[in-house]
């Protein structure tokens, strides 16, 4: 049975010691009596004797830190100033000498596993001899020793306090008496008593000189004379001394630093050293169980490149300053199971304020922690190389990642289901185009001969038709569209998995991603409260640049007030502002590997000049690293600097302006991969920079700027950090050089391709043709293929078109037009211009842009050689006219051209020759089967299929005017049908 008593700190540290020195012999003769390990520490490449070893001398420190801590508490807890104008962070006013403060004087609290006798205040005696600990008498095993020393619980001081209180002048004038007192005492207890002697004469290397006999005696501490002289020591011994000691007693560099900063307290920096012991109190708890993982494993050098010399500043990937925004949107995702409505929360803040940190942090918390799926999308400003690409590159990765996991089947199967009960063949069709991953949910869908309409018109591989003919509903394909991503994402975020949705750079993303993104939050209903569905849960999270989205930007004067309005999704806004001086000093602190204490005077200056902003103090950092003003220094093991050097830096205007300046002492190679990077966007795939002819060279510069910090590599896709960083880059570029390089980029993607078919329109067109185009909006004229340009455009603006992604279709359009300018309607250039034009003017019809769609059509009236190309045109006028209230317009036009046709229509229609028309149609029919009338053959002649395209078209704007009409049309469609068949 243990009992409570109190053992000298004398005792107690020869006791830890001489555990400390069994458990070392144990582990060189292969014996483990420490199965449970008080300390958690990650194996290194090192032996595994040498990590035991380790381990040991971690536990010994941790014990000695607790016992520190144990003494803080006491002298802060009981021994406050009672002047009531005392400052209680500069000053701890106490009843005691500081000559009080020292090893022989305290005690420590145990528990004790053998009988301690009935003394008048129940200490324990210790006695150590060779191999032998005795407890009162009574040897002590192994695991005793551990109790014993794992127990310890108070600190006292053994002579009674004093009734003297010390005043705010009193104490002032010898707190550092008091603060290196305390220093010493540390340094004997980590130090493990040793007699002090001078370095020189110190044994190397503890564990060889324990292991080196069996037979040798620990040290002790209860010599007096060594002692009672501890305040002499500072005279004996230099600063590098005390260092020298306690790194060759294996003390962590955080811990040395902070025991002999005590014992100089006040002969060096003011600002710098201690104030008070709560200063040292918090510095010792941030080095045990604050930050372990930056001040108490510390490294001895910073990461150095494989292909630099140069030091690098580590970051680490923990969140400043944004504690309580992190906080709020953990609130709303806690709460999201109470609620019917999704959320979504609106991010916003200036370039650098760490908005896409956070989140990340908030995201490893949902889905690591509480089993959260993950959809995250990050739109570019340069490029996005296919329509829709950001979104449906985001969840690509979602399902690749999901079904690389044997335990994820269940959740897989169950999306499966979900989506199959709930969309028919050609839509999962055009969801699997869209997300290439999907298809392994379908396999036999996607591996048949499909012989269906619906789905053969969406067979990635199938034929493209002659004509080219444009999609004549491009509302009703973007419905479908949206309704199938919805459907989606219902699926995905049922079943028990609420799911965390996240747009990065909202203000970079297209009308048509906007659109989709708008149908998922605004337009959920249509899936959410169907009868007997199951429960989703989704919060969606938009990031934005405060700076670069004002009232005029498309977000403010369109979709935030839709997001606001609706009642389908709740709305909350987070504003990132710039960091405050005391998480900026965490955040150096961490990154130097040094306490807040030291970095603090460095931290209000970078502070200042950085204005707070938490990416601007990272390059502000680098920056000095750069310029040797910021340097590692390997005789002190910790990063130095000269204050007044980093106070003259001079700061550029703007994060992108410093960036440019940090890049421009890159080494030459790298510095070009990065500009040819820049180019791509954000990021690049592998596969397509192998297909650059100087890939190898690229690649491996790549390398270099990744041991740089300044790109990622994830999976296949080389990543710049920070979009900043890419803006950089690709600024550092004159327009020309720009130009050169989008075209080179472009042009050598076009000529080493693998696949060379560009019949049909693959991923990797659109990145060449992203690049052309931009190399000719930069001004290049030198472009030899201007025809093969013009119809990867018309390509790729058709597929924009299938995917409704009409801003992109119009773009694409336009530039396909722009290279054909020259020779536009030249006989071998008649049909793609045609097909451009065509194109072009559908695009802005859906996104009504009434002006620009009329002088494409102009265009085209004006240089079409027949009626049969200006009939697309044609029924797109009417369409417009009929969508802007101008219904007779429509029907006359209509009417105009049916009559070129050869539909000639009476002017007068009197109610008999309706009612023949609809008698005659029934008679036809009536010999008809269901069959017959559900599969009628194809129409094979153009003019009537025309006809009866131009009758349907008008039909919907004859209900107000000209309703008699409708009947009579109606029979006129039917009787071509049996005649030709349908169109």
């Amino acid at each position: 049975m243990s009992n409570v008593c109190w053992i000298d700190l004398t005792n107690w540290i020869a006791l830890a010691t001489h555990h400390e020195r069994k458990w070392i012999q144990d582990i060189n003769g292969g014996r483990d009596h420490n199965k449970s390990l008080p300390v958690q520490v990650a194996p290194t490449n090192s032996t595994h004797q040498h990590f035991e070893l380790n381990v040991v001398t971690l536990t010994y420190v941790q014990r000695c830190v607790k016992v520190s801590l144990l003494l803080l508490g006491r002298l802060t807890r009981d021994y406050k100033c009672h002047d009531t104008d005392a400052e209680p962070d500069m000053i701890d006013g106490m009843s005691l000498k500081d000559e009080d403060i020292s090893v022989h004087n305290l005690v420590v609290e145990i528990l004790c596993p053998v009988d301690h006798g009935k003394g008048d205040q129940d200490f324990v005696d210790i006695e150590i001899c060779s191999e032998r600990c005795t407890m009162n008498g009574v040897q002590l095993e192994m695991n005793q020793m551990q109790s014993i020393l794992d127990s310890s619980n108070k600190v006292e001081f053994v002579q009674p306090m004093k009734d003297r209180r010390l005043t705010k002048r009193s104490f002032i004038k010898s707190r550092h008496q008091y603060l290196q007192q305390l220093g010493l005492v540390f340094f004997q207890l980590f130090c493990r008593g040793e007699p002090i002697r001078k370095s020189s004469h110190r044994t190397q290397d503890y564990y060889s000189a324990v292991a080196a006999s069996d037979t040798a005696e620990v040290p002790r501490t209860n010599n007096e004379d060594d002692i009672s002289s501890a305040s002499k020591l500072m005279r004996m011994m230099s600063l590098d001394e005390f260092k020298k000691s306690l790194l060759d007693a294996r003390v962590p560099a955080s811990i040395c630093r902070l025991v002999t900063d005590l014992i100089h307290s006040g002969k060096y920096d003011e600002e710098t050293s201690f104030r008070s012991f709560a200063d040292v109190l918090d510095e010792l708890q941030d080095i045990i169980s604050g930050r372990p993982h930056v001040l108490l494993y510390d490294r001895t050098t910073p990461t150095l490149g494989c292909t630099s010399s140069k030091e690098r500043i580590d970051f680490g990937n923990i969140v400043y300053g944004r504690e309580v925004e992190t906080n709020r949107i953990l609130e709303l995702a806690a709460l999201q199971h109470e609620f019917l409505k999704n959320r979504l929360i609106l991010i916003s803040g200036n370039g650098g304020e760490g908005k896409t940190f956070m989140i990340e942090g908030v995201k490893n918390h949902l889905v690591t922690l509480c089993g959260w799926a993950y959809v995250g999308i990050k739109f570019d400003r340069l490029m996005h190389n296919s329509p829709l690409s950001a979104i449906s590159s985001a969840f690509d990765q979602f399902f690749s990642s999901l079904l690389s996991r044997r335990d994820q089947e269940p959740y897989v199967t169950a999306i499966t289901m979900s989506l199959q009960l709930h969309l028919s063949p050609s839509m999962t069709v055009l969801l699997c185009h869209l997300i290439p991953s999907l298809r392994r949910l379908f396999p036999t869908l996607m591996s048949r001969v499909v012989s269906n309409d619906d789905l053969k018109s969406l067979k990635e591989d199938s034929a493209e038709d002659k004509n080219l003919e444009i999609h004549s509903d491009p509302e009703s394909s973007r419905n479908r569209l949206h309704y199938s991503i919805r459907r989606l994402v219902h699926a995905i975020s049922s079943f028990g998995r609420p799911l965390l949705f996240v747009f990065d750079d909202l203000q970079w993303a297209g009308r048509a991603s906007l659109d989709l993104l708008t149908s998922l939050m605004v337009e959920c209903d249509a899936v959410h409260f169907e009868e007997n569905a199951p429960i989703a849960r989704v919060m969606f999270v938009g990031l934005y640049r405060s700076d670069e989205v004002d009232q005029d930007h498309v977000l403010s004067k369109r979709y935030f007030p839709i997001f606001n309005s609706t009642g389908t999704v709740e709305v909350h806004s987070i504003q990132l502002r710039e960091i405050t001086k005391e998480a900026c000093n965490s955040m150096i602190s961490c990154a130097l590997r040094l306490p807040v204490r030291l970095t603090r005077s460095l931290a209000d200056i970078v502070h200042a000049k950085a204005l707070g902003n938490v990416f601007y103090v990272k390059m502000f950092l680098e920056s000095l690293v750069i310029n040797k003003t910021l340097w590692y220094s390997l005789t002190d093991k910790r990063w130095m600097w000269n204050l007044e050097s980093v106070r003259a830096t001079p700061i550029a205007e703007n994060v992108a302006q410093l960036m440019k300046r940090n890049l421009q002492t890159l080494p030459e190679a790298t510095l070009w991969a990065l500009k040819l990077l820049s180019c791509f966007g954000s990021k690049a795939d592998e596969p397509t920079l192998l297909l650059l002819t100087d890939h190898v060279d690229i690649i491996n510069a790549l390398v270099d700027a990744i041991d740089r910090n300044i790109v990622e590599k994830q999976g296949k896709f080389y990543k710049f950090a920070h979009d900043i960083l890419e803006q950089s880059a690709y600024d550092m570029m004159s327009r020309q050089e720009q130009s050169n390089s989008h075209l080179l980029i472009g042009s050598e993607l076009i000529k080493n391709a693998v696949e060379s078919n560009w019949s049909h329109v693959r991923p990797l067109t659109f990145v060449a043709i992203d690049q052309i185009n931009r190399a000719k909006v930069l001004g290049n004229t030198q472009l030899s293929y201007s025809v093969q340009y013009a119809t990867l455009n018309l390509k790729a603006a058709q597929k924009s078109m299938s995917v409704s992604d009409f801003a992109s279709a119009l773009s694409y359009a336009e530039h396909g037009i722009s290279f054909l300018a020259d020779h536009l309607w030249d006989g071998s250039n008649y049909s793609l211009a045609l097909r451009l034009y065509e194109t072009a003017s559908t695009a802005c019809f859906t996104s009504s842009q009434g002006d620009k769609m009329r002088c494409f059509l102009d265009e085209v009236f004006e240089h079409a050689q027949s009626l049969r190309d200006k009939l697309h045109s044609y029924l797109l006028l009417i369409e417009t006219l009929g969508a802007v209230g101008k219904d007779g317009e429509a029907i006359d036009s209509a009417f105009a051209l049916l009559g070129e046709l050869g539909e000639i229509l009476p002017q007068d229609l009197p109610r008999s020759l309706i009612q023949h028309e609809v008698f005659s149609i029934k008679s036809a029919l009536s010999t008809y089967t269901d069959d017959d009338i559900k599969n009628p053959p194809r129409v094979t002649d153009w003019n009537i299929s025309a006809r009866m395209r131009v009758i349907g078209s008008v039909i919907p704007f004859l209900f107000n005017l000209r309703p008699h009409y409708i009947p009579f049309l109606a029979c006129r469609i039917v009787k071509l049908s049996i005649q030709h068949g349908k169109s």
